[in-house]
C-alpha cells in the first residue's frame, strides 16, 4: 500500500517537474519555426532581388542595341495597321480604272468601244463617226491608220482594245479586202496598211506569157501580174515548211482561219480540169458536190491532222506528185521529201493554201 502510494506521489511530482520543461521545449519549438519562416522570406525575398538585377541590365542592353526592335514592341497596334493604310489607296485605283467605263452619258467611249470591221465597206458610216472623233481623215475604211489612232485613243482614256479589228488571214477569202484586179498601187497600199512592210519580194518575171511579180509578209505571198496598160492584184497564198526540229520555217503575220466551202472532186490524172473549164471558164458543174467544208482553224502540220480537221482526205495528183484539196473558195497542196544531200537527212513538209490559182498556167 505504501509503495502504491508513493509511487503515485512521484508520478504527480514528476508531472509537475516536467511542465516547465515541456513549456520550455514548445516555446523553443515556436520560435525555431518563426526563424525557419523568416528564413524563408528572405530567400524569397532575395530571389526577387537577384531576378530584378538580372532582368534590369537585359532589357537596357537590348534597348541600347537596337532601338528600332524595341520600338514595334511598344507601338504594336500602329504597325499591325499599317499594311491597311496601305491598302486602302487599292480601291481608290480600282475605282480610277472604272471611272472611264462607258455609259450612256459618254458618247466618245461608245464610239470608240464599237465594233468594226477591217475594211469592210458595210461599216463605212460607223467607221466615218470613229474617224472624226480621232480628228483623222474619214474615208469610212477601217485600215492600219485607223487602227493606230484608235488604239492610242483607247489606251489614253484607259478603256480596253479588245475590240479593235486586225486584217483578217482567212483562207477563202479576200486579203485585207483586197479584190482581184485591183490596181497593183492600190493593192500595196491596202496590204501594207494592214499587214506592214513586207519581208521580201520578187523581180518581175514571166510566166506562161506574163510577167508576174510578187510580194511576201511572212509565209503569206501575194501576186501581181502585169495586164496590158497596168499591173493589178492577181491573187494570195500561204506557203511554208514544217520539220519536227525546227517547226515552221516562216511566221504568220497573224492567226489562219478556213472559210466554209464546197468540196470539189477532179481526175487523178490531172487536176487542172477541175481548175479551168473553156468553155464556162471557171470549174466543171460535174466536179461540185454536196460535201460542205467546215469554217474553222484547221491549219497543221501534219497531214493525218490536217485531214482530220477539215474531215476529208487529200487526192494524191499522179502527175505532180502531190497531195491535193479543192474547194470552190480555195485549194491546199502537201508534199513531203527527204533531202539527199543532207548528211543528217529529215523529213521536209511543204504546205500551200491558196485562194486562186494552183499553179501560174492553170
Amino acid at each position: 500500500m505504501s509503495d502504491l502510494f508513493e509511487s503515485e506521489d512521484e508520478e504527480g511530482v514528476n508531472t509537475r517537474s516536467n511542465r516547465p520543461i515541456q513549456q520550455r521545449n514548445a516555446i523553443i519549438a515556436l520560435l525555431i519555426a518563426i526563424i525557419a519562416i523568416l528564413v524563408v522570406i528572405f530567400l524569397m525575398k532575395g530571389c526577387d532581388d537577384d531576378s530584378d538585377t538580372v532582368v534590369a541590365p537585359i532589357t537596357a542592353s537590348t534597348e541600347e542595341q537596337s532601338s528600332s526592335d524595341s520600338q514595334p514592341e511598344d507601338n504594336d497596334t500602329p504597325a499591325d495597321t499599317e499594311p491597311a493604310t496601305e491598302e486602302e489607296p487599292e480601291p481608290t485605283t480600282e475605282d480610277e480604272i472604272e471611272d472611264p467605263t462607258p455609259i450612256p452619258e459618254d458618247p466618245e467611249s461608245l464610239i470608240l468601244l464599237a465594233d468594226y470591221a477591217w475594211m469592210d465597206p458595210a461599216t463605212s458610216e460607223a467607221t466615218i463617226a470613229l474617224q472624226e472623233l480621232l480628228e483623222i481623215e474619214g474615208d469610212g475604211w477601217y485600215g492600219m491608220g485607223t487602227r493606230a489612232a484608235h488604239l492610242a485613243a483607247l489606251e489614253e482614256k484607259g478603256l480596253p482594245t479588245d475590240n479593235v479589228p486586225t486584217c483578217d488571214l482567212t483562207v477563202g477569202e479576200e486579203l485585207c479586202g483586197v479584190q482581184q484586179g485591183t490596181p497593183m498601187e492600190n493593192a500595196l497600199a491596202t496590204l501594207i496598211a494592214g499587214m506592214g512592210e513586207p519581208d521580201n519580194q520578187s523581180e518581175w518575171y514571166e510566166v506562161c506569157y506574163s510577167d508576174h511579180k510578187s510580194y511576201s509578209w511572212g509565209s503569206v505571198t501575194v501576186y501581181f501580174r502585169e495586164e496590158f496598160d497596168k499591173n493589178a492584184y492577181l491573187f494570195w497564198s500561204i506557203i511554208n515548211r514544217f520539220t519536227e526540229s525546227e517547226g515552221w520555217q516562216d511566221p504568220f503575220p497573224s492567226e489562219v482561219k478556213f472559210a466554209e466551202s464546197v468540196l470539189v472532186t477532179w481526175p487523178e490524172e490531172d487536176h487542172r480540169l477541175t481548175t479551168f473549164d473553156p468553155e464556162t471558164g471557171g470549174i466543171p458543174a460535174f466536179a461540185i458536190t454536196d460535201s460542205v467544208v467546215t469554217s474553222g482553224e484547221h491549219l497543221e502540220p501534219y497531214l493525218e491532222d490536217f485531214e482530220t480537221n477539215i474531215g476529208y482526205s487529200l487526192q494524191y495528183d499522179m502527175m505532180w506528185g502531190m497531195n491535193l484539196l479543192f474547194t470552190d473558195k480555195y485549194k491546199v497542196t502537201y508534199r513531203e521529201y527527204t533531202p539527199t544531200e543532207d548528211p543528217d537527212p529529215e523529213l521536209i513538209r511543204i504546205w500551200r493554201w491558196t485562194t486562186d490559182h494552183l499553179l501560174a498556167c492553170d
